[in-house]
């Protein structure tokens, strides 16, 4: 049998009704921004403007705003902010550092690929976020970037494979002020 119902028990049920579904509301939210979170190059909407192949100099258009800003699966390690030791998860990229440099200059980077990755090393205008880079492959290779116009620039680094990369570049000049 039960007890009989009263009036404040339907204003109850209805309470407890919406409290439920504004909580699945934030679970869903947040399941969504976690699968947002761990698939940055599933989210990105970078454009690419043009590429060739050959090793000649790529440029593209930054992803905006994702967490590819900061190395969340590799470290960069250096004693002298000129020869820096690289460990990069596997499709992720890291743009770090902020230098000037003038039109005309030419960027130069010696790599030294420890791992069969496939990685981009290049530049990042820090204006209009445009990267200027080049594919390297196994081995050691000097990338050379000429520099598109005067302005701050950042260190742009991808490694395009699923597997973890380790590898060393050494700037042509050291890094005066912070890696972040």
């Amino acid at each position: 049998m039960g007890r009989p119902k009263l009036k404040g028990d339907t204003v109850m049920s209805k309470k407890m009704t919406a409290a439920i579904a504004i909580a699945a509301a934030i679970a869903v939210l947040g399941a969504g921004l976690v699968w947002a979170l761990a698939s940055p190059d599933k989210a990105a909407n970078g454009r690419e403007e043009k590429t060739a192949a050959g090793g000649e100099t790529r440029s593209v258009f930054a992803p905006h705003a994702t967490e590819e800003s900061v190395i969340e699966a590799g470290s960069i390690e250096t004693m002298d902010g000129q020869d820096l030791s690289i460990r990069l998860g596997g499709e992720r990229s890291n743009n770090f550092a902020i230098i000037p440099w003038t039109k005309g200059e030419t960027v130069e980077f010696s790599v030294e690929n420890e791992s069969e990755s496939k990685l981009e090393i290049g530049i990042m205008s820090v204006a209009t976020e445009r990267i200027y880079s080049r594919i390297v492959e196994y081995g050691s290779e000097t990338v050379a970037i000429p520099v598109p116009e005067d302005g701050e620039y950042r260190i742009y680094v991808k490694n395009h494979d699923s597997e973890a990369a380790r590898f060393r570049l050494i700037l042509s000049e050291s890094i005066e002020g912070p890696l972040v």
